[in-house]
């Protein structure tokens, strides 16, 4: 398992108990009621821009994209 998915886990996992300790179990029940709305409203975007990121990836070649932002660039890339 990545450890991003490892540190996200354990993170929420404190917040459920955290919420069930200050808010009941209502509480806990509508924050994780908000995420999923959230979620549900901003799906379709994230596909399209998951979608629009892959093909931009197969379209630029990495050559241009080290130009760009590779070392000894003015530029910082992740």
């Amino acid at each position: 398992m990545k450890a991003n998915v490892v540190i996200m886990s354990v993170m929420v996992a404190v917040l459920i108990v955290l919420a069930w300790h200050f808010k009941g179990i209502a509480g806990t029940g509508e924050g994780l009621k908000g995420g999923l709305l959230m979620l549900w409203r901003i799906w379709p975007l994230f596909l399209l821009a998951l979608a629009a990121a892959g093909l931009l990836q197969a379209l630029i070649p990495e050559e241009v994209v080290g130009r760009y932002l590779g070392a000894g660039t003015p530029y910082r890339s992740i």
